[in-house]
């Protein structure tokens, strides 16, 4: 068993109530998995001990920090951000498929936007992945099509596809004229919520 390193969660509860939790319990499972831990925790278990607080209606984040264990959890009213513009930044070397905690990383990306709002962010093979905060849908024709292998699976994305709103592909930077629309989304933005803007290039 390896140590584990900080990792997080951020759930979106509406009226107190969580979404996705399935899913967002598959990825703690598949994350500790990865440093040979069986979790001896569940997370409904966990939140119902340590609640939403009452008075805070609407759309709420969570945000659970924890290691082997659940260490810390906090609630606040949830804001989503204004985004208008993209930039592609490449990140050949990056690797986000776990939730960890430290973001320096994408945080040093989303540095690298200049004028625009947010990045996203192309790997070595000039693929399409995410954002730096969510993950990243595009339309061509009357389908929306989200990376194949995004720099981390996204419950929110999980969902979508299990629905089929969206079908995984490969989407080359070089073929992004091809599309017409791009769409961010994440745990706090379901799809009747989406961030989305016109594909320029």
């Amino acid at each position: 068993m390896s140590q584990v390193p900080l990792l997080l969660e951020s759930i979106r509860y509406v009226d107190g109530e969580p979404e996705l939790l399935p899913l967002h319990q598959e990825r703690v499972d598949r994350s500790l998995a990865e440093y040979g831990v069986k979790p001896r925790w569940r997370l409904a278990d966990y939140l119902a001990q340590h609640p939403c607080p009452a008075s805070l209606m609407g759309v709420v984040k969570c945000r659970l920090l924890y290691d082997a264990e659940p260490l810390e959890v906090g609630y606040a009213p949830y804001h989503r951000r204004t985004i208008q513009s993209l930039r592609a930044v490449a990140a050949p070397e990056l690797d986000y498929h776990l939730k960890w905690a430290d973001r320096a990383a994408l945080q040093a990306l989303l540095e690298q936007r200049g004028d625009a709002d947010e990045v996203v962010i192309v790997n070595e093979e000039g693929l399409l992945t995410d954002s730096s905060y969510t993950n990243i849908a595009l339309r061509q024709g009357n389908r929306w099509y989200t990376p194949r292998v995004p720099l981390l699976a996204g419950v929110q994305r999980a969902h979508l596809i299990a629905e089929g709103v969206l079908t995984p592909r490969d989407i080359p930077l070089a073929e992004l004229s091809a599309y017409d629309r791009i769409a961010l989304i994440n745990a706090m933005m379901p799809w009747a919520e989406r961030i989305e803007l016109e594909v320029r290039g």
